[in-house]
């Protein structure tokens, strides 16, 4: 992945709505335009800080050849090491100003 040149994964949200968000990753220097299911948690009272705090789930998948990313290596059973596709998950939190 060459991590030294590239070191981050980037997700800018471009839009949200009510079962979606929609942005730009970035990975590897390429930047694509990705849309993942957006599946709000709740509000529930953090223990931590006695706030509010709002908890959403954020899934999907990439295609990571889509990035550059297109090493792999054939296995004796003649399957492949690697899939094409990278399941995400994004777990948030925030706090609920009153």
């Amino acid at each position: 992945l060459n991590v030294e040149q590239y070191p981050e994964i980037k997700f800018e949200i471009t839009s949200v709505d009510d079962n979606s968000v929609t942005g730009n990753v970035t990975m590897k220097g390429q930047t694509q335009q990705e849309t993942f299911d957006l599946n709000y948690k709740g509000i529930s009272l953090n223990p931590l800080n006695n706030k509010n705090t709002a908890g959403l789930v954020i899934t999907g998948e990439l295609d990571r050849e889509k990035y550059g990313i297109t090493f792999n290596q054939q296995l004796e059973t003649g399957g492949f090491l690697l899939g094409k596709t990278l399941n995400v998950e994004f777990d948030l939190e925030f706090p609920i100003e009153e």
